[in-house]
């Protein structure tokens, strides 16, 4: 019986190659989003971020402004959200955001907003796969040096995605280093709000203040349709 030929273990190797580069595109799709701070207002009492990308399952460009009422930790104004569902609109489409949220931005003193003082940032960077959660940082507050530290509980919710498992409830804490006094910033009470399905991994990215009012802006991750996206978060308090 005759044998089949073989191919040369050079050939094997460059479709192998050429087979996992035609996997990497899809392993590595997600949608992170952008961060853009838009400011607070000038007595500090309300915040506000803007976050946009692509959406990883269709395509289309997508923008949302979010309101932070720094005194009370909660959502000082209901966001904005678009989507368009046309390519390459995504600059149009912040435009639009910005247009709509104007009488918002009216209301909330964030027509002149501010940047505020940053005491801590550190941006995300690498892609998605890389990404490495920063969960303590030493961030002067009130003039001490105070540790923040982020605590997460899982969150079973019977859809956990096979690539991030389920979601984790946020606990943000501020930890004195010397005596170990600590002040809750956010408290989940183990339970995830709706525009946070599945979120975990959660990441310190910025703190910012102006006057009394203060911000932690937060990353973090959830499953999408063709891997993990990037989102972000606020979290605010007064000291």
């Amino acid at each position: 019986m005759k044998s089949r030929p073989r191919l040369p273990l050079s050939l094997i190797a460059c479709f192998a190659l050429v087979g996992l580069l035609l996997l990497a595109p899809a392993a590595r799709a997600g949608d992170m989003a952008e961060l853009e701070i838009v400011g607070f207002s000038p007595d500090g009492e309300t915040f506000a971020y803007e976050q946009y990308g692509i959406s990883d399952g269709s395509g289309f460009p997508w923008v949302e402004i979010r309101f932070v009422d720094t005194w009370d930790d909660c959502p000082a104004a209901p966001p904005i959200r678009l989507e368009d569902e046309e390519e390459g609109a995504l600059e149009s489409l912040r435009t639009a955001a910005r247009t709509r949220a104007v009488p918002t931005f009216r209301k909330l003193g964030l027509m002149s907003a501010v940047d505020g003082e940053s005491l801590f940032s550190r941006p995300v960077a690498g892609d998605l796969f890389s990404f490495q959660a920063l969960t303590t940082a030493r961030v002067a507050l009130l003039g001490d040096p105070m540790d923040l530290q982020v605590v997460e509980t899982p969150v079973a919710d019977g859809n956990e995605d096979p690539f991030t498992g389920g979601g984790a409830a946020l606990r943000l804490v501020a930890v004195e280093p010397v005596s170990g006094v600590s002040i809750v910033l956010h408290d989940d009470d183990g339970v995830l709000p709706p525009e946070r399905a599945a979120a975990r991994d959660y990441s310190i990215v910025a703190v910012r203040k102006v006057a009394e009012g203060h911000v932690v802006v937060l990353a973090y991750r959830v499953p999408a349709f063709e891997g993990p996206s990037l989102r972000y978060m606020a979290v605010g308090f007064s000291l």
